[in-house]
């Protein structure tokens, strides 16, 4: 069961930690660090549970790991995304 956080949430949120931590670098050659947190990732209906990296940015980006199991339909000029039901299946899991 994660930790809940009362002291930076009203009304307290589940939090994820570990002091497992991992050097990135990006393409630039920039270096960072981030945590790495075991936790379950809710995603298009799907559960993803592993360990994640999590860096202070307001934002994330989802990896080949759960992408890999998702067909989204990308609409570049609209800026928009959406899950594509339709899709059929290529038998990959």
């Amino acid at each position: 069961m994660p930790a809940y956080d009362d002291g930076l949430f009203a009304p307290p949120a589940p939090v994820a930690s570990s002091e497992e931590r991992y050097e990135l670098q990006a393409f630039d050659g920039a270096r960072s660090v981030a945590s790495a947190v075991d936790l379950e990732l809710l995603f298009l209906k799907r559960s993803f549970r592993g360990r994640f990296l999590v860096t202070g940015q307001a934002w994330g980006i989802l990896g080949r790991d759960v992408l890999n199991h998702v067909s989204l339909l990308l609409h570049g000029p609209g800026l928009v995304w959406l899950e594509h039901k339709d899709a059929p299946s290529l038998g990959v899991r």
